[in-house]
């Protein structure tokens, strides 16, 4: 199984300077890709701490990133 998600930042609060939390929201309009997605996902939240010095810093609230799903096999 395999499919592509569509989310924006919403928010990112950095705590101690060692990590950061992010938090995407599922996107809803703007753009004809945006409603496409939102066909499909018309909702989602997805909420990660982050602790990698290399990622820390690169979201920014407003950003939209594409979630691509996997199945994971052991």
């Amino acid at each position: 199984m395999r499919t592509r998600c569509k989310f924006k930042v919403e928010s990112v609060k950095r705590w101690s300077g060692n990590y950061e939390e992010i938090i995407f929201e599922a996107v809803h309009g703007g753009t004809k890709e945006n409603e496409s997605f939102a066909s499909s996902t018309p909702s989602g939240k997805l909420v990660i701490t982050v602790t990698n010095p290399n990622v820390i810093g690169k979201f920014t609230p407003g950003q939209e990133v594409y979630l691509d799903i996997t199945e994971a096999t052991a």
